[in-house]
């Protein structure tokens, strides 16, 4: 576990001692704002962003003569905090800087089946027992599983699977109410989670293939879902420059759609700040007003949906949400019993590797465990070659 706490010079100090460690923050909001703000912490966020980006870092104190140097920097981080005083402690700036744009965003939903007043002290009981021994047989298993530190392989068929679902994105996404960069650094998170998934399904012995890569791409729509949430609960500040940008746009191509039929004119950042006020082009900055537009110009036209049906766009909508969530269910039940046998067969598979071996030394020593007839068939076969 990589200790927390420190300021930047024995931050570094700590990941040498710990590289490769799982870091779990608490009030990372405050910690972050620290980071950001605080002169003693400054360091630590070039410090993680050359970590993203798999480079090196390395400090000297004044009074060292060597200089510490880490060349592979690399720890799992985990940040909780309120959702409430996030946007206290990181402003909205912060907010779409590059560094939060590195981490994925989870926003938890309150339970329905459960409250706190249900747990005096969480995680405690014999049913907490029994559960944390299952979940640590399972996780024994599934580093048990051949192959499982290797190196994993995509099928021919995943990159191009990523690269049409990436694609697909802009139909929800490409209307810019979450920044394009968020997009793209959740889009490069699925690579990482491709492994992670591949592990836990117990499947690291077989190349990472399709259904791998449509659960990781669950995931990081998940966090785009999340960091949006995040950022309109800033006041929809940034939400409000698109809209506007949008609409001056929009109203510039129906009145050059008016003035010339089938003009393919595109609309360009200097169109739309000439049709901005004062104060709104203070507001809104040109390279955010690019930004903006680079997304905006890239959205495709609706294709026609239903075709031949006399139900009205929002029926249609309605129709194909009710599909859509007809065929998900159907297949996450499927996934979860395929999982479910896939773990199974890991756990069977690592049991008779303990029980294999614990029999291995019993016969060698001439001791048997209680009750263990199979140990007792290969002591007796043992004792028979002998004679």
């Amino acid at each position: 576990m990589f200790p927390c706490g420190g300021t930047d010079a024995q931050w570094i100090v700590d990941l040498a001692d710990n590289n490769g460690s799982y870091w779990f923050q608490d009030e990372v909001g405050k910690f972050i704002k620290k980071v950001l703000a605080d002169k003693n912490y400054l360091r630590i966020k070039d410090w993680v962003l050359n970590a993203y980006s798999r480079e090196q870092i390395s400090n000297r104190l004044k009074s060292e003569a060597n200089k510490l140097t880490i060349d592979d920097p690399h720890f799992t981080f985990f940040g909780l905090t309120v959702r409430e005083t996030w946007k206290y402690d990181i402003d909205a700036t912060s907010m779409l800087d590059g560094f939060c744009q590195r981490f994925n965003y989870v926003i938890a939903p309150e339970r329905v089946d459960t409250d706190m007043f249900d747990h005096f002290i969480n995680y405690y009981g014999k049913e907490a027992e029994a559960k944390k021994r299952k979940l640590q047989t399972t996780w024994n298993a599934l580093c048990d599983q051949p192959n499982a530190l290797d190196q994993y392989r995509l099928k021919d068929d995943v990159l191009p699977y990523l690269q049409s679902w990436f694609r697909g994105l802009r139909g929800e996404w490409g209307s810019g109410a979450l920044p394009g960069s968020f997009i793209r650094r959740t889009g490069f998170s699925v690579l990482s989670y491709l492994v992670v998934i591949h592990f836990l399904l117990g499947r690291s012995n077989s190349p990472i293939d399709i259904e791998t890569a449509e659960i990781a791409t669950r995931y990081a729509e998940f966090h785009m879902e999340s960091a949006l949430i995040m950022i309109r609960e800033y006041g929809d500040r940034n939400a409000n420059h698109v809209q506007k940008v949008s609409q001056v746009r929009e109203s510039l191509l129906a009145k050059w759609e008016n003035d010339t039929p089938g003009s393919q004119k595109t609309v360009g950042h200097r169109d739309i700040q000439r049709r901005l006020s004062t104060r709104q082009r203070k507001e809104i900055p040109i390279e955010k007003i690019k930004d903006i537009l680079e997304v905006l110009n890239r959205i495709e036209v609706d294709i026609p949906l239903l075709k031949g049906t006399n139900i009205t766009p929002m029926e249609k909508s309605a129709v194909l949400q009710e599909r859509n969530r007809e065929i998900r269910e159907r297949e996450q039940k499927t996934e979860q019993s395929r999982n479910q046998k896939r773990l199974q067969t890991l756990q069977n598979r690592y049991a008779k590797r303990l029980k294999d071996q614990e029999c291995q030394q019993a016969t060698s020593s001439g001791t048997l465990p209680d009750d263990d007839t199979s140990c007792v068939i290969e002591f007796e076969t043992k004792l028979t070659k002998k004679a």
